[in-house]
Formats: C-alpha cells, sequence, structure tokens
C-alpha cells in the first residue's frame, strides 16, 4: 500500500514518505507562484526552483490533477485548494480591500452588498452589507452555499476554463450537479460580460446580480466576487451592472498587484 503524503500527492516508490527532501520540492514548487494570478511554463518552475526538470513535470501533474494548480494548455497558476489555504490573512486584506465599495454600493442602490469567495465547490461569504435591511436576506457571512446554485459562485466558475469547471465537479454527482446545464449558464454569464443573475419569483422575491474580481487578462483574483441581492423587480437588475463592474474594479485596484 502507498502513502499518501500532502493531500493526496504520491511521493515516486523509489523516495521514502519521511524524506523531507520531498516536501521541500513540493514548497519550492508552490513557491515559484508568486500570487492567484502568476501563470508559468514548466520551463519556468524549473528556472525558479533549479529542480530536474522530469521531477518537476512529473510533480506539477501531480499537483494539477489534485487542483493544488491549475493548468490550461502549457501554462500552469495556483489551483482552488492551494487559494482555499492561502489564510485569514489573504482574505482580511480582501474584505478590507471590499469594504468601502460594499458600503458605496449598498448605500447607492439600497440593496445588501455581498462580498464572496469560491471554495471547492461552495460559495463562502465573506461580508454582508445593509444595515437593518440584511437581516431579510438569508446569506450570512461566514456561511457557504453549493457555487452552482448561486449567482455569486456561478460568477466565479464562469471565469474558470471548462476543463477546471469539470475538474471541481468530477466525483461529485451526489450534489445533484448537470455539468451539461451548468456549463450552458456559465456560457450565458461570459456573453453578459461576467454578469450573473438570479430572478426572483412570486414565492422567492429575492432577486441578485453578481461580478467576479478578475485582473485585465480577465482572470479571477483571490476567486472573489460582489454581489447585490434584494428584494427588487428583476428587470431592474442589469441597470445595476455597471455599478457592481466598476466597484469590483476598485477592489482589484485596491488589491494591488496579485
Amino acid at each position: 500500500m502507498h502513502t499518501e503524503d500532502l493531500a493526496g500527492i504520491r511521493p515516486p516508490a523509489e523516495m521514502n514518505t519521511g524524506d523531507p527532501s520531498y516536501a521541500a520540492r513540493l514548497t519550492l514548487i508552490l513557491g515559484a507562484f508568486e500570487g492567484p494570478s502568476s501563470h508559468l511554463r514548466a520551463e519556468d518552475v524549473v528556472a525558479r526552483t533549479r529542480l530536474p526538470r522530469s521531477t518537476t513535470h512529473r510533480i506539477l501533474e501531480q499537483l494539477a490533477q489534485l487542483h493544488w494548480l491549475t493548468r490550461t494548455g502549457r501554462l500552469y497558476r495556483l489551483g482552488c485548494r492551494a487559494l482555499a489555504l492561502g489564510g485569514s490573512g489573504g482574505r482580511d486584506e480582501l474584505r478590507a480591500a471590499a469594504a468601502p465599495h460594499l458600503h458605496d454600493l449598498n448605500m447607492a442602490t439600497k440593496l445588501i452588498a455581498h462580498l464572496a469567495v469560491l471554495e471547492g465547490t461552495d460559495v463562502v461569504y465573506l461580508d454582508k452589507v445593509g444595515g437593518r435591511c440584511a437581516p431579510a436576506i438569508r446569506t450570512r457571512v461566514g456561511g457557504r452555499a453549493p457555487a452552482h446554485q448561486t449567482p455569486e459562485g456561478r460568477a466565479v466558475l464562469a471565469t474558470l476554463p471548462i476543463e477546471e469547471v469539470d475538474a471541481l465537479y468530477s466525483g461529485r454527482n451526489d450534489r445533484g450537479v448537470d455539468l451539461g446545464v451548468l456549463h450552458e449558464e456559465l456560457f450565458t454569464i461570459r456573453r453578459r460580460n461576467g454578469t450573473s443573475l438570479m430572478f426572483g419569483h412570486h414565492e422567492h422575491r429575492e432577486s441578485a446580480i453578481s461580478v467576479a474580481v478578475r485582473d485585465d487578462d480577465g482572470e479571477p483574483v483571490s476567486m472573489a466576487c460582489v454581489s447585490l441581492r434584494g428584494h427588487v423587480d428583476p428587470a431592474r437588475l442589469n441597470s445595476l451592472a455597471p455599478a457592481l463592474t466598476l466597484a469590483v474594479r476598485r477592489i482589484r485596484d485596491a488589491l494591488g498587484p496579485v
């Protein structure tokens, strides 16, 4: 029986599981990525870590298969599992950067402003601004929900390559995820320039609009998004998109280089 290390990463058969050099190699490779938007080729990782090329390629592929990294073509970047372990300090920085803009959105629209992040296949709410009106909306700070069922989660999922979305949901059919339907919804969000909508109805009047925080290349920043929720006429949602897009751009700028 093989012993697995670091959440499923299996060392080569010839290497002792307890060999600290293997953990050091993993650390070197993950440390080569300077932030969530850092994209590196395998050759770049070899140059930064000075590890053997074959070892680097093997570990990169293992990390990608286990979602510690994401590979698009020849480029690798930090994956959802690595970003989820970014620590409270990173999330504190994100919350601090977003806070004034959430307040501005709430004041301008009278709707409940949220900051959320994608964590695996869940969305986690980091902040909620709405004063006395906030309790009328069922979300809560620290709460989580299946990403595919929320406008916030779908906004971030729409920024990811199709292959990465498939990888996230592989083996998770027990959650009732229809990947065909989900991809159709994500395609629609991309056609709307990243705007994710949830329309209320007679029994559930809450509507919502969400936009992911992205860099200049359209890549997700900290797997984060901002949304507005409230008991609002669905016909009004599209008119909120410019204010929401401006807010996420200002949050990205406040975070600085990533």
